[in-house]
């Protein structure tokens, strides 16, 4: 049997030979939701990172106490009663908590596979790294191969609370995701945000996207609807041309019949 450790090796394994250091990111970027070769590419992302404004030096429960306090388990440091915030680099790499994130479609490192229903993604994060600022566009379900605890941070770069990540399913509603077994979460879920992994092992999640079942007014499916009803349309519009040139066809051959019938 293979071990969860092997699996994880293989999955990590798996997501560094599909980055590609060259990679221009804006030739591959088509600006499309769906089917964006961009995201194939893990390297493409936003990166997001985590900031402290001061003061800091107050020491940081287990619970993330005081208030908006960013903790990495099973570390001494830093374990400061900071006020966390995810924020954007400057031009020369330093951790700006005045810039915000830029948020991308990047909601795992990188597509594995993708077809009109569903999109998967891969999806690893080490201990203390982040995601991208990123919006969630069509439904989704995620199982974690490892779990961790992660902490969510709002599009704004607030924390707003952390949890056990090992799998949920969430469908899009306006701006926020809701779970769809009708039970409420203890959190507000907004759908542009970035998580980081607080734990001291590796966080692995494999991640599904429902791209028909998303509710109508996301812009992500608007596309797929227009297409679809096009083509309705289109086959309606068809359907009624061979009905009428049936319906000719019928009065001309009526009107032969008669001719001959008159003639006889």
């Amino acid at each position: 049997m293979v071990s969860g450790h092997a699996l994880l090796i293989v999955f990590v394994a798996a997501a560094l030979a599909g980055a590609h250091p060259d990679a221009n990111c804006d030739a591959l970027d088509n600006r499309q939701i769906s089917n964006n070769p961009m995201y194939s590419r893990a390297e493409c992302s936003h990166k997001c990172n985590l900031c402290f404004e001061p003061p800091c030096g107050s020491p940081c429960d287990s619970h993330g106490k005081p208030d908006g306090c960013s903790f990495l388990a099973g570390k001494v440091q830093p374990n400061f009663a900071c006020p966390a915030k995810a924020c954007e680099a400057t031009d020369n790499g330093v951790p700006d908590h005045e810039r915000r994130c830029e948020v991308d479609g990047y909601v795992g490192a990188h597509v594995i596979q993708e077809d009109e229903i569903t999109r998967t993604w891969n999806f690893s994060l080490a201990p203390g790294a982040m995601t991208s600022m990123h919006r969630h566009d069509y439904d989704y379900s995620f199982v974690a191969v490892a779990p961790s605890q992660l902490e969510i941070y709002g599009e704004d770069g607030s924390r707003l609370f952390d949890f056990w990540a090992t799998g949920l399913s969430l469908r899009v509603e306006g701006d926020y995701l809701e779970p769809t077994n009708g039970v409420p979460l203890p959190w507000k879920v907004p759908r542009v945000h970035a998580a980081r992994n607080i734990g001291p092992n590796w966080y692995h999640e494999i991640l599904t996207e429902i791209k028909v079942t998303t509710n109508s007014t996301c812009q992500c499916v608007a596309h797929t609807r227009a297409a679809k009803l096009r083509q309705a349309q289109e086959a309606k519009a068809a359907a009624q041309e061979m009905h009428q040139k049936a319906k000719i066809a019928l009065e001309q051959a009526n009107a032969l019949e008669t001719t001959a019938q008159n003639i006889a």
